[in-house]
C-alpha cells in the first residue's frame, strides 16, 4: 500500500496480524516542503514532482518484480518519521497562530524573539520574521512532544501515573494545565526528570495558543501510546531522542 501527500510518501508491506513491530516493513521518504497549494502550480514544482514520481515508479517496479528487496528500516527511524509527521499539524497551526499574534501584538513579538534567542541562541532580523515564527513553532512543539514521550514511558513503568487522555471538548488552555499537572506528577512519582519536564511559562504556551491545536495533540498522544517503550531496547530509545533533538 502507498499513501502520498505530495510532501511525503509511505509505502508499506501488508503483514499478518500479530507481526512484531520491529518486523513490519515500512518505507518512507520526505520529498518536498510545500506549505501552500499555490506552490504546486509553479512550473519548477510540477517538474520536480514528476521527476520524483518517475524515480518512485522505477523503485517500486523493481520491488514488484522481486529485483529489489522491500527495505526494512530501523525501528527508531520509523518512529521518528511517524512522530515528525504527527507534529506537522501542531506546528502548522501554531505557526499560523503565532504569526497572527506577532502582527497584532508587538509585545508578543518581542517575547518570541527573546524566547528563541535565549533557548536557541538565534537572532533574526525583522525581515526574517517568517523564519523566526517557524523556528518558535517548530522548537516549542518538539519540546512538548518530547515531554509527552517521556511521560508515556514513565506511565508504563509507574502504575500511579494515569495515561494521558484528551477529551473532544477540551480547550487549549485546559489541555495546557492538564499536561503541566501530569508532568509535575511524573516528576514526583519518579523522583527524576525535572530537566525534561521543566520549562518556562511562555515557551510552554506556544504550542497551545489556540483551541484548533487540541485535536492535533490528541492524535499525537494516541500515536505515541501505540509504542510500548518498555519493550524497546535502550539503544533504540536513545537514537529516537537524538533524532528528535
Amino acid at each position: 500500500f502507498l499513501t502520498w501527500n505530495i510532501n511525503s510518501f509511505v509505502l508499506w508491506q501488508t503483514y499478518r496480524a500479530g507481526t512484531p513491530l520491529a518486523d513490519r516493513r515500512v518505507f518512507f521518504e520526505d520529498w518536498f516542503d510545500f506549505r501552500e497549494s499555490d506552490h504546486l502550480r509553479r512550473p519548477e514544482a510540477e517538474e520536480a514532482i514528476k521527476r520524483r514520481l518517475r524515480e518512485f515508479l522505477h523503485f517500486f517496479a523493481e520491488i514488484h518484480a522481486e529485483k529489489r528487496e522491500f527495505p526494512l528500516l530501523a525501528l527508531d527511524k520509523r518512529f521518528i518519521h511517524v512522530l515528525k509527521r504527527a507534529l506537522d499539524g501542531p506546528q502548522s497551526h501554531s505557526r499560523t497562530v503565532i504569526t497572527r499574534r506577532t502582527v497584532e501584538d508587538k509585545r508578543f513579538l518581542r517575547q518570541v524573539e527573546k524566547w528563541v534567542k535565549d533557548n536557541l541562541g538565534a537572532a533574526f532580523r525583522r525581515e526574517d520574521q517568517d523564519q523566526l515564527v517557524d523556528t518558535a513553532a517548530r522548537f516549542s512543539c518538539y519540546i512538548l512532544a518530547i515531554k509527552i514521550l517521556f511521560y508515556d514511558a514513565l506511565c508504563r513503568q509507574y502504575q500511579e501515573l494515569p495515561p494521558l487522555t484528551v477529551s473532544s471538548s477540551m480547550t487549549a488552555e485546559k489541555l495546557g494545565k492538564k499536561l503541566e499537572k501530569s508532568f509535575r506528577h511524573a516528576e514526583e512519582v519518579s523522583g527524576d526528570y525535572e530537566t525534561v519536564f521543566k520549562g518556562d511559562d511562555f515557551g510552554n504556551s506556544l504550542p497551545l495558543l489556540d483551541d484548533v491545536v487540541v485535536g492535533d495533540w490528541r492524535r499525537l498522544i494516541k500515536q505515541v501510546d501505540e509504542y510500548d517503550f518498555t519493550h524497546i531496547p535502550y539503544d533504540i530509545i536513545g537514537s529516537i531522542f537524538e533524532g528528535l533533538i
